[in-house]
């Protein structure tokens, strides 16, 4: 793939390209040099510069050594935007998780869940979501985890939890409330989740042939927790909980739950207890290769099992702002218009996502997808 810059161009006064390194959805990644030495990563913004300034400014003065440094915001003169960023030589999470296809050790997974809490709490303590958190977004240099590629995140407040941006995060990573244009903390929590399941077991909870197929598991499936340790399970699925409101409050509480766990602790949460895919009970005696981490408590005394609080129904269908007898329905899959809204949203979503699967699709059908989910 062709980038736009070849090495020694000089596209921005006073840097100098010597290599490419990236080229994503928002546009190229080059390692650069500037005049007077010193290295730095040049981002060129091609696609919905607009986002991505957005997110960057609201981060420009952030400073904590779990997040990639933002130094400046330049334009060249051709008025092209161009991001400098601290230049990290370490490999990303993405490469790594690759390199462990079985799952990553777990001392390694600790180590990298430590970082990215570490970053991603500082973010969160200044009310801003991060919104595309994801393995290739994740780096390593020097032992030190840095959190990188703030182009989608959004300042959050009470007044301002539910407004639409035109792009919205990666889909393998995003958290079902997305298809309503909801961006809380929560929606970093799932992230998370989805890329500590990946680390512990080579791929992620999610996958599909398209978009629309990935998209509707997280609206609508369970993910299958028998690849994981019996007691991180738990851990898990209360994180990838469809409603943000019975889910995992922070990623702090996500790393504390998870750390008890792999110590044998007892594990305390006021989430409402998830069925787990792959219990005793239902998973087969024919299991595949152990992961690393299943490795990992084979080899160690097993501790107890965490415990989790139940939630009546009732309760349960207040926090989803359904009535007792509608939210029992769903519950049971005999809700006849479940598909309906489910078909909806994943429309709304590939509206941002991709909207070149919706060029065939007239303004009114979009438009009866769009009330009719909002209105039940």
């Amino acid at each position: 793939m062709k980038f736009t810059f070849a090495p020694e161009s000089r596209p921005l006064d006073g840097f100098t390209i010597k290599r490419a390194i990236h080229r994503g959805g928002f546009g190229e990644v080059y390692y650069a040099l500037s005049d007077a030495g010193k290295e730095v990563a040049l981002k060129l913004l091609q696609q919905d510069v607009e986002v991505e300034l957005r997110g960057v400014q609201q981060c420009l003065n952030l400073k904590h050594h779990n997040l990639v440094t933002i130094f400046d915001v330049r334009t060249d003169g051709d008025g092209d935007h161009w991001v400098v960023m601290e230049f990290v030589s370490g490999k990303n999470l993405d490469i790594v998780i690759r390199e462990n296809l079985h799952g990553m050790p777990m001392e390694q997974v600790r180590h990298w869940l430590s970082g990215i809490v570490s970053g991603m709490g500082y973010l969160h303590s200044r009310g801003i979501v991060h919104r595309d958190l994801k393995p290739a977004n994740i780096f390593s240099e020097g032992g030190t985890v840095k959190v990188g590629d703030v182009g989608l995140s959004k300042f959050i407040s009470p007044s301002r939890r539910s407004a639409h941006t035109q792009s919205v995060g990666t889909v393998y990573y995003m958290a079902p409330e997305v298809a309503k244009g909801r961006y809380g903390r929560e929606v970093d929590v799932y992230g998370l989740a989805v890329i500590l399941y990946e680390m512990l077991t080579g791929r992620v909870p999610f996958e599909g042939e398209t978009t629309a197929e990935i998209l509707l598991k997280h609206l609508t499936a369970a993910p299958d927790l028998s690849p994981l340790a019996e007691r991180i399970r738990p851990v898990i699925a209360r994180a990838l909980i469809k409603d943000p409101h019975e889910r995992t409050a922070s990623v702090e509480q996500l790393e504390q739950e998870f750390t008890a766990a792999v110590l044998g602790q007892e594990v305390t949460s006021p989430k409402r207890e998830t069925p787990v895919v792959g219990s005793p009970s239902t998973a087969g005696s024919d299991r595949p290769t152990p992961t690393s981490n299943e490795r990992f408590f084979e080899e160690t005394q097993p501790g107890q099992q965490s415990s989790q609080a139940k939630h009546g129904e009732h309760r349960h269908a207040r926090a989803a702002g359904r009535r007792p007898e509608q939210h029992r329905r769903q519950h049971q899959g005999d809700d006849p218009w479940q598909w309906v809204r489910t078909a909806a949203v994943v429309v709304l979503i590939l509206a941002f996502v991709a909207p070149g699967a919706l060029m065939g699709m007239t303004r009114f059908g979009f438009g009866f997808g769009l009330v009719f989910w909002l209105g039940t």
